[in-house]
């Protein structure tokens, strides 16, 4: 089998059944991992998506699931990818080839399904803490993801981190940015609960923020 990833990859079903294949074939890798076909066609829909977030979960999946195995493939694949990926990412992965991937099995990646720092995506509105093990410091990662226009994946990052480090307030003031240059009151709102919930420290900048939202609506 060839693995290739080009600029023509696309796939002839409608784009509204595109979340339906991606969802399906991260429950295969995830059933699966040892399944190249599923992993590839998934490094696929990613990158004939532009989705830099998803096609870095899925290439972090394909990683783990060769354990070090065809550096070949793994040297290929990431090449062909590295316009759609963050620089952040690329790197990443790139130490991967490099090295292990124990790292990335231990990282915190959003929407991978073979990491043990997170399985899936954030899904609210059920907040979970997730295990940080040897992960970069996610202030770091964050910004990063920014940096890229990847608010959402930002976002979920970051409140994650606050959920595992709930006294950190540089976590809090970027998230709290984001909340706010977003509007997303809906979000914010639903993390403030969560934090009071947990009896986490809750300061004055999550209350003048809520604040501000509330004028919003005046």
């Amino acid at each position: 089998m060839l693995f290739l990833v080009s600029d023509s990859a696309e796939f002839s079903f409608p784009a509204e059944f595109r979340q339906s294949l991606a969802d399906y074939l991260s429950h295969g890798v995830a059933r699966e991992p040892s399944d190249l076909r599923s992993h590839v066609r998934r490094v696929f829909l990613a990158y004939s998506q532009d989705d830099a977030a998803d096609l870095f979960a899925a290439l972090a999946d394909l990683f783990i699931a060769l354990d070090g195995h065809g550096p070949s493939l793994r040297r290929r694949m990431l090449e062909h990818s590295k316009s759609r990926l963050g620089i952040g990412q690329y790197r990443r992965l790139k130490e991967a080839i490099d090295g292990s991937a124990d790292r990335l099995r231990s990282d915190f990646i959003p929407g991978a399904v073979l990491c043990r720092g997170l399985i899936g995506k954030v899904a609210l509105p059920q907040f979970e803490i997730k295990k940080f093990e040897n992960v970069r410091d996610p202030l770091i990662e964050a910004r990063e993801f920014l940096e890229y226009s990847q608010v959402e994946e930002a976002r979920n990052l970051l409140e994650q981190a606050i959920l595992h480090e709930p006294r950190r307030e540089d976590l809090q003031e970027e998230l709290l940015d984001i909340y706010w240059s977003t509007r997303d009151r809906d979000r914010f709102d639903m993390m403030f609960e969560e934090l009071k919930r947990g009896a986490n420290p809750v300061g004055d900048k999550w209350r003048e923020l809520a604040e501000l939202f509330r004028s919003l609506n005046g």
